[in-house]
């Protein structure tokens, strides 16, 4: 099996054995299976947008074309992940947002005896709770946008990008696919789930953790019992009450907005420290008019899905603003987690055919700014920000919205 890399693709090509073929100068009959490797849209020229494509085929002498284009063509390197060591130990990951569901995953598939627990609910119970919320403005606390199976990812629709290269991103790649993704998300530069499959995609990874784990919803950790610096025991809670349980390890893939359990970790005395993030809002717009903007003339044509954007500065006052989590087609989401506090995030489903756009608009914020040097004063700068949104929005979850212009 060989690979060809960065062909310009007519936007109307489907033959690609012909493409490979003409691109390398030999006879399309002799290029078998061929499938897409990469796949980008080049739009830096309005009036002539393309896709830049890779290819994996085969060929009747490969030998002797990596020979003669030794430039354009290489062997394809056979990917492999491999499992982990199991042991005789106990290990409980606390939250099945991405890290703890792949932390537990990666466990179970190797025969790691692991627990997994979720103070929301499982995903398809979890929506219930959600679309009642959005219905109603009834608020369920354990059983949101942000707590639940999947974590916050599973209603933030799915974005598989990253600037890090780890030879791990394509193990993530490939369990999604495995667990029900579209096969897109193997090539496509900027690969994408949709909150639409992810809900079953994130319910299949657990089918396959319980084979081998224990997945625990509506379980809270509320306590840690360490004696001589090592972990003990952990303190649970779910519907029936309160539990202690011995574990050998502990892992917290808990999120951003576990503030109460980030409370406990602080009462526990374990050591935390103030770091930077980010804040802002997000601004909508018709997705006719990003596609316009980036597509030109093409912005209609049927090979092109819905346009993104990405943009950044750097101001006079030293802080980055830039865009994040852009979603084509998509939909503000009200993602509200704790009470009389209001949060909102961004999500699109596969197709991303909604008629607007949306992207968080974001600033960098320092230690600096938390007018206090305790160590979760981060936390409770974020709860101030969300308190004034909820209170602009009427004090009934409505999310606050002005015209750009007016803003």
């Amino acid at each position: 099996m060989l690979k060809v890399s960065n062909i310009a693709v007519s936007l109307d090509e489907k033959d690609y054995a012909k493409v490979i073929a003409n691109t390398l100068n030999i006879r399309k009959s002799q290029v078998k299976n061929v499938k897409i490797a990469k796949k980008a849209v080049d739009a830096r020229r309005k009036n002539k947008v393309y896709f830049n494509m890779g290819f994996t085929f085969e060929y009747i002498d490969e030998d002797q074309l990596l020979k003669t284009h030794s430039k354009q063509v290489s062997k394809v390197k056979e990917y492999h992940y491999d499992k982990l060591t199991p042991n005789n130990q106990t290990i409980m990951v606390v939250g099945s947002g991405p890290a703890g569901l792949f932390c537990a995953y990666n466990l179970a598939r190797s025969g790691q005896k692991v627990i997994l627990i979720e103070q929301g609910k499982c995903v398809d119970e979890r929506k219930k709770d959600i679309d009642t919320y959005l219905e109603t403005g009834k608020l369920n606390t354990q059983s949101n946008v942000q707590f639940g199976e999947g974590g916050a990812g599973t209603f933030s629709d799915g974005k598989l990008t990253t600037g890090i290269k780890d030879y791990r991103k394509q193990f993530v790649l490939n369990t999604f696919y495995e667990h029900g993704a579209s096969e897109d998300i193997l090539y496509l530069n900027k690969p994408h789930l949709g909150t639409d499959v992810l809900i079953n995609v994130v319910k299949n990874i657990r089918k396959d953790i319980e084979k081998c784990g224990d997945v625990r919803f509506e379980t809270k950790l509320v306590d840690i019992i360490i004696e001589d610096n090592q972990l003990k025991e952990v303190v649970l809670e779910n519907n029936e009450g309160t539990y202690k349980e011995k574990v050998d390890q502990l892992v917290l893939a808990i999120g951003h907005s576990a503030r109460k359990t980030y409370e406990m970790l602080y009462q526990k005395q374990l050591e935390i420290s103030q770091k930077a993030f980010a804040v802002g809002m997000r601004i909508e717009h018709s997705q006719e008019f990003i596609n316009k903007n980036q597509y030109g003339k093409f912005y209609d044509h049927p090979a092109l899905k819905a346009a993104d954007y990405k943009l950044a500065v750097h101001t006079s006052q030293k802080r980055g603003v830039y865009t994040f989590c852009m979603c084509p087609g998509g939909y503000v989401m009200n993602a509200a987690s704790e009470e009389k506090r209001l949060v909102v995030n961004g999500m699109s489903n596969y197709k991303r055919d909604n008629k607007y756009a949306n992207s968080a608009i974001l600033v960098n914020v320092t230690p600096n700014d938390f007018g206090s040097s305790h160590p979760l004063a981060g936390m409770y700068f974020q709860r101030k920000l969300e308190e004034k949104a909820f209170e602009l929005g009427g004090s009934d979850y409505s999310i606050p919205v002005q015209r750009v212009e007016d803003y």
